[in-house]
């Protein structure tokens, strides 16, 4: 219910969803006409302010600051993935709820546990709805409104009722927010972006000539050399949203650009790619926990080349992701670098036209293969050989102490009758392959 009321009002009778303008009794027709017509003044000003922002290209946070100063409680834009864009509102740090708490802490919001139920309902319905979680998080009242560019789902900008409980203004103020953003979506590339892959990628990625002048040009415009080191990843689609009729991976788009904003992220063949020319990247544990958080909520997989100091070799790295793909049928994990499964590889060709079996060394075969023990030996002696038959390390890398690590040497030395000392190249090769394939089995 939406008045003006005219004259002393006990407020307490107002209810909190009602919208009411109160006037005092003193003020005569005119005056009140003339107080009317300064809210639709100021309200015109404030659309027009909005929309000259939104003509002007102002960024989309300020767009977002100006046509939520109604609200009552503050709001938050996400992506696709539910990852935190940007916020606006008063947050008292010390009066947040768990939902406000779980997003400032992480920057994106939980994963619900009827999450197959509300994303259908924000990408069917374009009106904003209320929603509790069926946990933890029940106590919480949610406002949750779609974003959609045209057809195509943005992400959602959703608020609790931290501050106030929700009233019919606030949902038809949070009802005129969410038009504005996706207007102002509708003419900003700041979040969205071209699918297609860059022609001068696309050619060396498919092993076709391009002359090198025209690659150093198109790199130049990035402050990127032909010659600079990089390495490709490789986001494809896990099993789970193969059979998802719904699912599209240029949606994830934008939300891994702006994981890897130094490098050159495009789509091919169902597949998202990026250049990545920060090999701090390929090193990082804590970037890979990022990735790996990412992996789990979108229940995408991600292959990692090698790491390649040509742009014109773009092309390999490719086929590496590609290799690596295959082995995610037999692994758990999100991740597969090509160097991990680079020997594994190698033996899946040779299987094709010779019994493995063949290759391993004789006096490995002295070892009890049934024997759980057994595969502490090989991985020992593994670390061993990798590791150029230094204890120090082979423990180091076993996480054993050096005593245990001698232990076990001198056990299969024992066993096997192999002196280490004696060991030529192509014995140490033939050694390790052997443990290879015996620890595939």
């Amino acid at each position: 219910m939406s008045f003006i009321c005219l004259g002393d009002l006990d407020r307490t009778l107002i209810n909190d969803k009602w919208s009411v303008i109160t006037l005092p009794s003193v003020d005569d027709g005119y005056n009140i006409f003339e107080i009317v017509q300064g809210i639709f003044e100021e309200y015109n000003q404030w659309i027009n302010d909005i929309n000259n922002s939104i003509f002007n290209g102002d960024p989309l946070q300020t767009i977002l600051n100006k046509s939520s100063i109604y609200l009552k409680n503050p709001v938050a834009l996400f992506d696709n993935c539910q990852g935190l864009l940007m916020k606006t509102g008063e947050l008292a740090i010390n009066k947040l709820d768990s939902i406000w708490s779980y997003v400032l802490e992480k920057g994106y919001s939980f994963k619900e546990t009827e999450d197959t139920f509300l994303q259908k309902k924000i990408k069917l319905s374009h009106k904003p709805f209320y929603y509790n979680s069926p946990d933890i998080h029940n106590a919480v009242n949610r406002l949750i409104a779609p974003i959609f560019i045209e057809n195509s789902f943005f992400g959602t900008l959703a608020m609790t009722d931290l501050n106030t409980s929700f009233s019919k203004s606030e949902y038809a103020n949070l009802c005129l927010v969410q038009e504005i953003i996706q207007n102002a979506l509708k003419v900003t590339d700041e979040y969205v972006l071209n699918p297609e892959m860059p022609l001068h990628i696309y050619k060396l990625i498919t092993g076709q000539h391009i002359d090198c002048s025209v690659v150093s040009y198109h790199l130049s415009l990035r402050e990127q050399k032909v010659e600079d080191k990089f390495f490709l990843w490789c986001f494809s689609a896990s099993q789970n949203n193969k059979i998802n009729n719904d699912f599209s991976i240029q949606s994830y788009l934008y939300h891994i650009s702006d994981l890897f904003k130094s490098g050159i992220t495009f789509c091919h063949e169902n597949m998202i790619l990026v250049c990545d020319y920060n090999l701090n990247n390929y090193y990082d544990s804590q970037f890979e926990k990022i990735i790996n958080d990412f992996l789990s909520r979108t229940e995408l997989n991600s292959s990692i080349s090698d790491i390649f100091s040509n742009i014109f070799e773009i092309n390999y790295a490719f086929n590496q992701c590609q290799i690596s793909n295959e082995f995610f049928k037999e692994n758990i994990t999100q991740i597969i670098r090509f160097s991990e499964i680079y020997f594994d590889y190698i033996l899946s060709i040779i299987e094709k036209s010779v019994n493995l079996d063949v290759l391993v060394a004789p006096e490995i075969r002295r070892l009890n293969l049934s024997e759980p023990y057994t595969k502490e030996l090989l991985l020992s002696l593994q670390a061993f050989l990798i590791n150029g038959k230094n204890i120090t390390s082979t423990a180091k890398v076993l996480n054993i102490h050096r005593h245990t690590a001698v232990y076990r040497l001198n056990n299969i030395s024992k066993i096997t009758g192999i002196h280490f000392e004696n060991l030529d190249e192509n014995s140490i090769y033939q050694l390790y392959l052997s443990c290879r394939i015996l620890l595939r089995k």
